[in-house]
Parts: structure tokens; C-alpha cells; sequence
């Protein structure tokens, strides 16, 4: 019934990812929304799509200093010149940066094991080793969220 609006939703969609890229105020929120829309291309199988959108993003987190988020706190004290995103006001919105950056990099690298794809995250950037059982436990996930 709603499948005849999902131009008109992908639209929209794309629309207002654009304006709020354009004002650049609400970075955190911009990629959350973009992992939603890459599962979304994931879905309907628009596997390119998906891949170009998540290594844009990640590409982005990356700049915005997202990845910095799971830094320990010694290393955090440390200023980080150049980046595209204010620095967390309170631990919450670090917790919130630190899921986004799980995200970004699970999504990314779920969709690079299962096309053959090549991934974007750094390795020297993002300090962290996700194992194929993170990979596969966030695709079950995924999966059982979004029905087939």
C-alpha cells in the first residue's frame, strides 16, 4: 500500500539529508540518519548506493573527529584542531558519538564482507579491531529489524 510513496519518502529523505548537511548543526544527527537510509539501500538491495552513502559517512565522521569519541580520557584532554564537530557537552552526547561511530564502522565494514567491497574506516584512525562475530551479530540484527 505505502510501497507507491517510497519515491516520494526516498525523496524527501534525500532532501532534508542536505539541508541539514547544508547548515551543518546537527552533524551527529545528519550520520545517524544516513546509517538509517544505508539500511534502507541495504534492503532493497541498491548495495553501490549503500556503499557509496557509509563510506561518505564514515569519511565524514572521520573529519568531524567522531572516531575521537572513544578515546580515554587522557587522550581526550589533548585539543583536536580541525575538526568539523563541536566537542560533547555532557558524557551522554560522548556515549551517543562513541554508538554512532560502532555503527558507521559495523555497517560499513557488514557491507563490505558480504559484497567483497573495499572498506574506508583507517585502521590507524580508528583504533579498534571489530571481529567478523560483531559483524555478524549487527547483521542478525539488522535483519530481524527489517523484515525480509
Amino acid at each position: 500500500m505505502l510501497s507507491g510513496f517510497e519515491p516520494l519518502f526516498l525523496s524527501h529523505t534525500r532532501s532534508h539529508l542536505e539541508q541539514s548537511l547544508a547548515y551543518v548543526d546537527r552533524l551527529v544527527h545528519y550520520m545517524w540518519a544516513s546509517v538509517i537510509l544505508v539500511s534502507y539501500y541495504m534492503r532493497v538491495g541498491r548495495v553501490m548506493e549503500a556503499h557509496n552513502t557509509i563510506s561518505a559517512i564514515v569519511c565524514l565522521a572521520v573529519g568531524a573527529g567522531i572516531h575521537g569519541s572513544i578515546r580515554t580520557d587522557e587522550q581526550r584532554e589533548q585539543p583536536a584542531e580541525g575538526l568539523l564537530a563541536l566537542s560533547p557537552a555532557d558524557a551522554v552526547e560522548n556515549l551517543e558519538r562513541v554508538n554512532l561511530w560502532y555503527a558507521l564502522v559495523l555497517c560499513e565494514t557488514s557491507i563490505g564482507l558480504s559484497t567483497g567491497l573495499p572498506s574506508s574506516v583507517p585502521a590507524d584512525v580508528c583504533g579498534l579491531l571489530v571481529s567478523v562475530e560483531h559483524v555478524l551479530s549487527f547483521t542478525l540484527i539488522l535483519s530481524s529489524i527489517v523484515p525480509p
